[in-house]
């Protein structure tokens, strides 16, 4: 059996980093899987839409115009949970998901 910890690390190295200017526009879903608490405590980033990590896999082809070639970027509070979802939307055959970390640092480097 894995340990959460080297769930964890996989889950970083399956899915690719990028930073917001990376984002194609064209195709593009951008997706906060934070909490709905910590979205009402902060915001969205600009053209993101929330669903939270634990309805992602269910709620993600409610989503119009997603399909599985769509540009799927993901982001949390840290990076982990962004990670992690990437990891079994690509279970569930999405082919371009990536990671764009914690919402803090996307603030940041706005």
């Amino acid at each position: 059996m894995k340990t959460l910890e080297e769930i964890v690390f996989e889950s970083q190295n399956e899915i690719p980093r990028k930073s917001l200017d990376q984002v194609e526009s064209s195709n593009a879903f951008i997706i906060d899987v934070r909490q709905l608490e910590e979205v009402n405590a902060t915001q969205l980033i600009d053209g993101a839409v929330h669903i939270p990590r634990g309805k992602l896999e269910f709620a993600i082809s409610q989503l119009e115009g997603i399909s599985i070639d769509s540009n799927i970027y993901l982001y949390c509070a840290a990076g982990i949970r962004s990670a992690m979802a990437g990891s079994s939307l690509k279970i569930l055959g999405y082919k371009n998901i990536f990671n764009l970390g914690g919402f803090i640092d996307l603030l940041e480097n706005q």
